[in-house]
């Protein structure tokens, strides 16, 4: 039944999408930004129309690329970003989508990318985003914590549904390898901790990829709570430690606007 209606769902948001689309087109400006391996990588800035917008640096999952965040199939993708008031950036990490380099598999070379792709977005806007989806997880954790000074210019990082431990992986983003020195910089439980900026995590009752194991959030949580990360926030609540929060619904379209909502807090109302 929770994959009919997924599929149903889908189905729905692509129609409304491309009515979207139609009426109201967005465009986009590619924007230089370099690897520190010494490459150029994709990157493109879909503005709003107001020019003193607020920015979301949107982070991909997966093996994913700045495609996945410009599609139909996200449940939060950079022209939706835009239409709503936001200027959204999106980019393509090394050895994703044929770029070139080494596919890092959100480790350190990724977690500088992603730092760079913030660097070049608060050139533009000083209130800013940082989203993550899924497994894009780590390389948003790993890029505040590892450039702290990023972070404090950061309103919020909000990670949907995203693995903080390599238990909750799949190959092949595990990469096949049981070494603690590969996995340091990609476990985002250890990371949250030492965030300087509010952590939100965004956690449905049926989490997408581990159904009813809700307590791949409940980790992150409290793991952000015993840290010095300055709020904790789940969903429409700010965290307490020990508590069950209130989870959202499962479908995409849903929290699509209700992540669009809460960035508008975010960034406009607080």
């Amino acid at each position: 039944m929770i994959r009919l209606m997924r599929l149903v769902d889908r189905h729905h948001r692509r129609l409304r999408e491309a009515t979207a689309r139609r009426r109201h087109p967005v465009g986009f400006t590619r924007l230089p930004l370099r690897s520190p391996a010494g490459h150029d990588l994709p990157c493109r800035l879909y503005p709003a129309a107001a020019s003193d917008a607020p920015g979301v640096l949107l982070v991909p999952g997966a093996l994913d690329g700045l495609s996945a965040l410009t599609g139909l199939s996200c449940v939060l993708t950079a022209p939706r970003l835009a239409r709503s008031g936001f200027s959204a950036m999106v980019f393509t990490p090394s050895g994703r989508e044929g770029v070139a380099g080494r596919a890092d598999r959100c480790g350190p070379l990724h977690q500088d990318e992603c730092a760079a792709a913030l660097r070049l977005l608060l050139e533009r806007t000083e209130r800013v985003a940082v989203v993550s989806i899924s497994f894009g997880l780590p390389m948003a954790m790993g890029a505040l914590t590892r450039h702290p000074a990023l972070a404090t210019s950061v309103a919020v990082m909000m990670d949907w549904e995203g693995p903080g431990h390599r238990r909750w992986l799949r190959a092949p983003a595990t990469d096949h390898t049981t070494d603690p020195r590969y996995w340091a910089p990609r476990e985002a439980v250890g990371m949250v901790g030492a965030l300087a900026c509010p952590y939100h995590r965004v956690q449905s009752r049926w989490d997408h990829v581990h159904g009813r194991r809700v307590e791949i959030g409940m980790e992150m949580l409290e793991a952000a709570s015993a840290g010095r990360c300055p709020s904790v926030w789940i969903n429409d609540q700010q965290h307490r430690p020990g508590t069950t929060p209130r989870w959202i619904s499962p479908r995409p379209s849903a929290q699509g606007r209700q992540m669009v909502a809460w960035l508008s807090d975010w960034l406009t109302a607080r």
